[in-house]
């Protein structure tokens, strides 16, 4: 299992995700693997995605996208271009399967948007499922994936659509924390990448772990 989190500010995202691998339930006996999971990627300038669920198909649909379409950039754009790529993936792979033995996975995707002034400032999150077809979904402020009870009761409490870049990056490292302080489908080292107006940048992980001690 995993989880992974996108939190809009006024004029960047913040990404998060941990890096654990799981296999089964808790009920079935839950296998932990390595925490070297690559679950937050760089897709475009100022675009970032999410990978949750089965990760591994998940990521042979990325890895062919991002060869296709390595020149595109803005949110929007490539999410519509991204689901087009999934719907005909999916429809070549899976020809004769039968539903109940699909991957189940998902992608948030999230960054910017240009304005009408061509700045990319404009923030918006979407969700790509694999069970639902890879309908889009349209998400505002913050969304959790895979494992979001914790992370969403921490973030009603805490988040505001004013937070700072320097307050609102903290606070998705610690919901991360936090869940996987309590869960141990959730664990590893966590990553934390921002996008802003001049693109995205990966936090070093010495930066988060301060964040998490200091975190208030």
């Amino acid at each position: 299992m995993t989880l992974v989190l996108a939190a809009h500010g006024t004029n960047f995202v913040i990404l998060g995700a941990d890096s654990r691998g799981t296999i089964g339930t808790e009920e079935q006996g839950l296998i932990i693997g390595l925490d070297d999971r690559s679950k937050l990627i760089e897709v475009a300038p100022h675009v970032g995605f999410l990978l949750y669920g089965l990760g591994d198909v998940g990521e042979m649909l990325l890895q062919g996208f991002r060869t296709s379409h390595g020149n595109l950039d803005g949110v929007s754009l490539v999410a519509e271009n991204f689901r087009a790529h999934c719907r005909q993936k999916w429809n070549e792979w899976l020809t004769g399967v039968q539903p109940e033995y699909f991957p189940r996975f998902g992608f948030l995707i999230s960054g910017l948007d240009p304005d009408e002034a061509g700045r990319f400032v404009v923030p918006h999150t979407y969700s790509l499922l694999s069970e639902s077809g890879f309908v889009p979904g349209f998400h505002r402020k913050f969304i959790p994936m895979g494992c979001p009870m914790l992370a969403n009761y921490i973030l009603n409490k805490r988040y505001r659509e004013d937070l700072t870049l320097e307050a609102l990056a903290p606070l998705v490292a610690y919901a991360i924390s936090e869940t996987a302080s309590v869960d141990r489908r959730v664990g590893g080292p966590i990553k934390i990448a921002i996008i802003d107006s001049s693109g995205y940048r990966l936090i070093p992980e010495e930066t988060i772990e301060g964040w998490i001690e200091d975190f208030e």
